[in-house]
């Protein structure tokens, strides 16, 4: 598990880069176009297959305060394991693009304070010359919307 401790798969959504850890990432995919699910989460594109499952797909523009996720050659899913009330469960967030796979050392990383930033951002580090923000997929969802996802899936 040391080989991974500071292992972090990172993307771009419009001209930011953000970053997950590993342990989180389920597998990569093509973006597949959602089957539509009335949702009040504008976030929500819809469900997609995933393994013979349905997961729901996720606009990370949206989601994050941005503009949509722009569907091209580009584009993908990331399936990834989101802990939510008392269950583990699979989302898929659609990117504008993955970058690749980085090492941030413990003492690269710029944890910001709280009230300057959304709760879902654990830290920052300058990667290359690029700055990445690294978030707590954990945390990105707040409890209604954990709620609102679960059934959704009918869980």
């Amino acid at each position: 598990m040391d080989e991974i401790k500071n292992t972090y798969l990172t993307f771009t959504v419009g001209s930011s880069n953000f970053g997950i850890h590993v342990e989180h990432v389920v597998e990569i995919i093509e973006y597949e176009e959602p089957k539509t699910q009335s949702s009040q989460l504008p976030f929500m594109k819809g469900l997609i297959d995933h393994r013979g499952g349905i997961v729901p797909l996720i606009d990370a523009g949206l989601k994050f305060g941005m503009e949509p996720v722009d569907i091209n050659d580009q584009a993908c899913c990331i399936v990834m394991s989101v802990k939510g009330a008392d269950q583990v469960f699979d989302i898929a967030l659609a990117v504008d693009d993955v970058t690749e796979v980085v090492e941030v050392d413990d003492d690269k990383k710029q944890y910001i304070e709280t009230n300057y930033k959304p709760g879902y951002v654990q830290f920052a580090a300058k990667v290359d010359d690029n700055y990445i923000m690294f978030i707590d997929v954990n945390k990105v969802f707040n409890d209604t919307e954990v709620i609102s996802l679960m059934k959704i899936m009918g869980k």
